[in-house]
Order: structure tokens, then sequence, then C-alpha cells
């Protein structure tokens, strides 16, 4: 169980090293593989089929998927789980390629209890149904969702939920100690040394090697001179060459021409001695018996001639036979379709005879049921007619100018009551607007108090002005002359500011009080001590 276990700490370990507000995801996928080169990230083994790197990118990916489902969890049922993200991972993109037997061993080899717990809250079907589907079709389509993590995760929750009991059943049962074998050890009496590492020998460089020369690939000269000659000499041999030329012959070729040519004599002298004796010439013998040969080779050769010929025209009928028997076919169901028609066409219309038939039935019952609703009409009327002729003695006529004499206090007709509510209105309406006029009148008093008393301050400010002005006048007049040339420069400064001040128009202000004007005026005019 060691090996899943030691690849889920080292996903779990670069995914805690992973800040995505601090570093890229592929920046940090390429440090990831570099850190791994060790532990051989895309290797792929028998306890677990995918490889690291795929898993970790896998989690980086789907990311705000499977935090849909941790955070929920760290939420509803409690603490933090460092394996969680992972087994979530697995359980949703990867769980057809595990299988349930290396998926189960992955959650042996680490905390049975909290992987159990996480299984529990994700394999819920009200879960996967509700709020981890809604949340998921958020970030994705809600139709690729569906088919490709909810339905899945619904097929396999039967045989995770057993894989959860058994894995309860197993916390539930105390662990029992296995001891382990006592496993003899040899008897180390003479440990040898160390072999003594041998240094590498330096291989010697090699010296570069001379490029072939292109004539080593050509034949050489003279061969092809010789070849030359010898052509040109098998060629004038050829020319010399006789055609009868004379076979010298031994012994043994001359005794056995010799025998050959008896013989051919002792044949023709038997031949002749046959012929006087009265035999016949077989020369015509077998002339009639090569013109028979003959004959009969060209019967056969006729007779083949006719088979492959028979065989043609036979092949030829069959081909217009079934040709004829498509036609016959073709016509038959051409037949059969008219027929059909015919038999449709002659249904539609004794459908619409019977649905005109239904119609004028419906129609007759409908007017029946028109002139019984009629009649019951009239019957009603006159039954009303007659019930007002015999009670007409039970109509009130009603005067709207005269009462109604119920000997109740203070009874009035209707004529009356409208005139007094009428007086009523009018008489609110007067009040409303004196009201209104009272509140008009003291709004206008109070504005008016405010003007006086705006008036008022800046006469005050005036006199005051002119108090310190003198005030200072005296002063200067009892000082040291140097005081007073500083003050005439000063004034004159003063005076010279006010007169580009005076040229330079200011921005207009909309007051809300105009009676204030005086006072502006008295902000924009020289200080009194000026004067």
């Amino acid at each position: 169980m060691t090996g899943p276990l030691r690849h889920m700490e080292i996903i779990i370990r670069q995914l805690n090293k992973f800040h995505p507000e601090n570093e890229n995801v592929g920046q940090f996928l390429e440090e990831s593989a570099k850190v791994l080169q060790v532990s051989d990230p895309f290797k792929v083994t028998a306890e677990i089929p995918v490889p690291v790197m795929d898993i970790l990118c896998g989690c980086l990916e789907y990311k705000t998927v499977l935090d849909v489902v941790v955070d929920a969890f760290y939420i509803r049922d409690g603490k933090h789980c460092l394996f969680s993200e992972l087994i979530c991972y697995l359980a949703t993109f990867r769980l057809e390629e595990l299988g349930l037997q290396r998926f189960s061993k992955i959650i042996k080899s680490m905390n049975a209890v909290k992987i159990c717990k996480f299984l529990r809250f994700f394999f819920n079907m009200v879960n996967l149904q509700t709020w981890i589907k809604d949340e998921w079709s958020q970030i994705y389509d809600s139709v690729y969702v569906n088919e490709n993590w909810i339905e899945p995760l619904e097929k396999w929750q039967p045989k995770i939920q057993e894989l959860i009991s058994q894995l309860d059943n197993i916390a539930d049962k105390p662990a029992i100690p296995t001891l382990k074998k006592t496993e003899p050890n040899e008897f180390h009496l003479t440990v040898p040394n160390p072999r003594a590492i041998l240094i590498p020998e330096q291989i010697p460089r090699q010296e570069k090697t001379k490029p072939v020369s292109f004539n080593i690939y050509k034949p050489p000269r003279m061969k092809q001179h010789l070849e030359r000659i010898k052509l040109k000499n098998r060629q004038q041999a050829e020319a010399s060459l006789t055609d009868n030329t004379p076979v010298k012959l031994n012994a043994a070729a001359i005794l056995r021409e010799g025998v050959l040519y008896q013989r051919k004599v002792e044949q023709e002298l038997k031949r002749i001695e046959h012929l006087l004796q009265g035999a016949q010439d077989p020369s015509k013998f077998l002339e009639w018996q090569q013109q028979m040969r003959g004959k009969d080779l060209d019967q056969q050769l006729t007779e083949a001639e006719c088979r492959k010929l028979q065989g043609k025209l036979s092949y030829e009928d069959a081909i217009l036979a079934r040709q004829y028997c498509i036609q016959e076919k073709k016509k038959n169901a051409e037949q059969k379709r008219e027929e059909v028609l015919k038999m449709h066409l002659r249904c539609a219309e004794r459908c619409l005879q019977e649905r005109k038939e239904k119609e004028k039935k419906v129609q007759q019952v409908a007017e029946g049921h028109k002139n019984v609703k009629q009649a019951q009409m009239k019957l009603q009327k006159c039954k009303q007619q007659t019930g007002i002729n015999s009670n007409r003695n039970m109509y009130f006529y009603f005067s709207f100018p005269q009462t109604a004499n119920h000997g109740v206090l203070g009874e009035m007709s209707i004529v009356e009551l409208q005139e007094r509510l009428a007086l009523l209105k009018e008489s609110q309406q007067k009040a409303e607007e004196e009201k209104r006029d009272l509140i008009i009148h003291e709004k206008h008093a109070k504005e008016q108090l405010l003007l006086d008393k705006l008036d008022q301050i800046c006469m005050f400010r005036e006199q005051f002005g002119r108090a310190a002005a003198l005030k200072l006048r005296v002063f200067l007049r009892c000082s040291s002359p140097v005081v007073a040339n500083l003050f005439g420069l000063l004034c004159q400064k003063l005076r010279a500011c006010l007169c580009t001040h005076a040229h330079v128009p200011a921005p207009r202000r909309q007051c809300a009080h105009p009676p204030c004007a005086p006072a502006h005026a008295h902000a924009t005019s020289p200080p009194p001590y000026l004067h």
C-alpha cells in the first residue's frame, strides 16, 4: 500500500505549494515537472494507471469544480481534510480509468475514517441531484455536467456505498497485531572487503579520417582497355569462323555411323522382299489412319464448340427469363399499387360520407337543442310577464325630493343631503385657503425680519470700521515718520491690488437672499482705514 500513498503524498505536497494569486499555472507545472523528475512523474504503474502529472494538471484545471464540493464539506461536516480535494478529483474524473479495485486500494492506504466521511457526503444522492448539480451548472454547461459527471457518479454510487460499509466494518473491528515471522540469518564469518572503485580509462581520441577519393569507385583504365581488346578479338574470330568445318572422327564414331547406315539398308531390303512376296504397301493404310484421326479430331473440336455455344445460349436465355420475370413483377406491383390507391380513395370517400352524415346528425341535434332552449326562454318570459302582471302592486316608486317617512330623527331627502354635502365641502375648501394664506403671510414676515437684521448688521460694521480708522490715524500721527512712510507704501499697494481686482469681473453667485447685496459690496470695497 506504500505505492499509492507515496504518489498521493507527492501530489498533495505540490498542491499545497500552489498559490493562484502569485503564480501562473504553466510556470508551476514546469517547476513541478522538474521537481518530480526523480520520481518519474509520467510513469504508469499497475496500482495507479494514471501519471502523477496528469492528476496534478487535472486538479488545477478543475479547481473551481472541486472547490464547490470540498468547501461545502468543510462547512457542513467539519475539519479540514488534506486528501479531500484529490479524492474528489479521482472520484469525479478518473473513476472509470482506475476501477473500483484500485480506487479502494488508494483509499485503504490513507486515513480510511476521514475518507469514508467525505465519500459519504459526496456520493449522497440528494447532494448530487440538488446543490452540487446547480453549482457545477453555473460553471459549465448543464447538459455536459449531467451527461459526463452526474450520471457516472450516480452509476458508481451503489458500489461506493458497499465500499464505505466495508471500510466502516473494518474500522469498527479492533486491529489484531500481526507478529512477524522469525527469519534466520546466515552467519557472516568472513566479510569480504568492498571492491575498489576502478578508475575509468580515458578513451583516446580518434584522428579524423581522410576522405575517400572518387577514383576508388571507378574501374581502372587498364581493365577497360583489356575488355575492349578482348571484345575486338572475339568479333574477328567469329567473322573468320566457317560453317562446314571438317570434323575429325575417331574409330568408335566411325563404326557407330557405319552400323546405323547398315541397319537402314537392311530395313529397305526387307521391305522390298515383302513387296516381291505379295505384301501390300502400308503407306496407304497410314495415310488413311491419319485422315481418320484428323476427322475424329475435327469432330471433337466441333462438338466442343457446339457445347460452348449452347452454354452461351442458355446463359442468354437465363438473362432474358430473369428480365421477363422482373418486368412481370413490376407489372404486378404496379397493379397492386393501383388497387391499393383505389382502395384508399374508396375508404376516403366513405369516410367523407360518414363524416358528413355525422355532421348532419350533430347539426340536427344542435338545432333540436336550440329549439328546446328557445322554447324554454319563451316559456320563462311568459311566466315572468304573468308574474309581473299579477304582482304589480308590490312595486314601490321612489322619488328623490321626498323623504322616506321612516320616523327617524333628522330624516331628509336625497336632494337635501347632496346640497348639504356640497356646502360642507365648500366650507372645508375656504378653511384650507385661509390657512394657506396665513402660512404664506408668516413666511413673508419672517423673511422681512431677516432682511432688516442684515441691514442693521451692515450699518454696525460700517460704524465700527470708521471708529477703528480714526484710532489708527491718531496713532500714526503720534508715532515716528518711518512707520508713517511704511503705512503709506502699504496703502498704495492695497489700492493697486483693489484696482486690478476691480478690472477682473468676479463670478456671479445666485444668492437666496437678494437683500444681502450690501454686505457683498462692503466686502469688495476698500477697508475704511484707507479713506
